[in-house]
């Protein structure tokens, strides 16, 4: 029988060092992307995965909830730090070119130690 794509919830938020009840939140305030549903259960991807280490990461420096759904939604759509900040800044970059927003993703393996062992 062939290994189902992703990871359930459990395994997802575990992974990520958030609850699985975080992770439900964060779909809802549209941090983080809906599992694709397989059958009647939610998968989540290593995309997903590495989006939620990213809002971990982004809050634990002290980032609310708000302002980062403000970065994911300027990093999905392409936007520099420059454009986040209303202006180009020549402290953010000496060069004159727009910096991209670059997620700074918690350290640590992509696939679920239960998925692993289950390989």
């Amino acid at each position: 029988m062939a290994q189902p794509a992703g990871w359930r919830i459990d395994e997802t938020a575990r992974a990520a060092g958030l609850s699985t009840r975080n992770v439900r939140a964060y779909q809802s305030l549209g941090l983080v992307p809906g599992p694709f549903v397989e059958g009647r259960v939610g998968r989540y991807g290593p995309a997903q995965l590495a989006r939620l280490r990213a809002v971990r990461r982004l809050q634990a420096q002290g980032f609310s909830l708000a302002g980062i759904r403000v970065l994911l939604e300027a990093y999905d759509r392409g936007e520099s730090l420059a454009d986040v900040l209303g202006g180009r800044d020549p402290a953010f970059d000496e060069s004159g070119a727009s910096p991209r927003l670059r997620l700074a993703l918690v350290p640590g393996p992509l696939v679920p130690a239960s998925v692993a062992a289950a390989s």
